[in-house]
């Protein structure tokens, strides 16, 4: 004897079944079937809350190395720029330069807690780029002063060259965080007294950035 409900996932993929088997012939009837096909769908409920359960994981996981990866180039640019104010603390140039690195530092600490919130939004749904006119050469010189300490520890010097019209409709925030995270491993790989390229120009109205190590 032999009756059964086959387990089916969402996407159609044929698992296995739910049975009953007996040595002997027996009759079932359409209300024990019912029964079967039930639990088979509990087995696949269950089977899809548990790859849920790891994806979600997985993503959470993925998620805090990328924060944590972000969080190093700004600690490292504050307590590099904290020991450079107590070696120049009698030139107030110099201590109110570094100052101004410190608090732009600790403000991409506050941007990459506010990720996370982020990240919750993009789940929900409710998540918007911020779209505006902004001058990526103007970003770009940005990333390149929070970046100088680093480069400075690796004697390392990066070069922006520029040959067209950088003016675009972006979101700010998004776009430097994406170079700041090629300029953070341009660095990272680099040799010491090496050169970091980043070069903009224009193919066919597309605004093209390199970063070249």
């Amino acid at each position: 004897f032999y009756a059964g409900a086959p387990l089916t996932t969402i996407e159609g993929l044929k698992l296995g079944t739910v049975c009953v088997l007996d040595v002997k012939p027996r009759k079932v009837t359409e209300q024990q079937l019912q029964m079967l096909e039930t639990l088979s769908s509990i087995v696949i409920d269950e089977l899809e809350l548990k790859r849920a359960t790891r994806k979600a994981l997985h993503t959470q996981t993925a998620m805090m190395n990328r924060i944590v990866h972000d969080l190093k180039n700004p600690n490292t640019t504050i307590s590099l720029s904290a020991e450079l104010i107590k070696k120049k603390a009698n030139d107030p140039k110099i201590v109110i330069d570094f100052a101004d690195r410190i608090k732009n530092a600790s403000n991409n600490v506050l941007t990459c807690l506010n990720n996370l919130l982020d990240l919750s939004q993009i789940e929900n749904a409710n998540f918007k780029l911020e779209i505006k006119e902004i001058d990526i050469l103007e970003v770009l010189k940005q990333v390149k002063r929070n970046f100088e300490l680093l480069a400075l520890q690796k004697k390392q010097t990066v070069t922006i060259t520029n040959n067209c019209n950088t003016i675009v409709l972006a979101d700010a925030k998004r776009i430097q965080e994406a170079f700041e995270n090629l300029m953070s491993n341009a660095l990272k790989y680099a040799h010491i007294n090496s050169e970091i390229k980043v070069n903009v120009s224009a193919i066919e109205n597309n605004l093209i950035v390199e970063f070249k190590d």
